[in-house]
């Protein structure tokens, strides 16, 4: 598979995977430029692996190299667990209401 910078056509010739052309891919890299508002948004409210990021947010490159099998990792976390977190944390809601909310509904 083509290397991100390539897939995704980019020009942020300041991150680390810009050029690289060994192995390794850019959700096993801490430290790259990713733009995507959707990666920063989940970056911002979440910690944990940076593949769970990619995959959280639907990154179109880590979504194409899941579909061609070059993904390992596992994620850690399903989405509507994610869903709830992040809308615990933006409402100031204690952990585990927003999903209270979504039963009652």
């Amino acid at each position: 598979m083509e290397k991100c910078y390539e897939y995704l056509g980019c020009i942020m010739q300041g991150c680390i995977m810009y050029g690289r052309e060994d192995n390794e891919r850019c959700w096993e890299v801490e430290g790259t430029l990713c733009s995507h508002p959707a990666i920063q948004l989940i970056r911002d409210k979440l910690e944990g692996k940076k593949e769970n990021v990619c995959d959280r947010s639907g990154c179109i490159y880590y979504r194409a190299a899941q579909d061609r099998g070059l993904v390992s990792g596992q994620v850690e976390e399903d989405r509507a667990d994610l869903l709830c977190r992040l809308l615990s944390r933006s409402q100031n809601t204690p952990p585990g209401m927003a999903s209270r909310r979504r039963q009652r509904a």
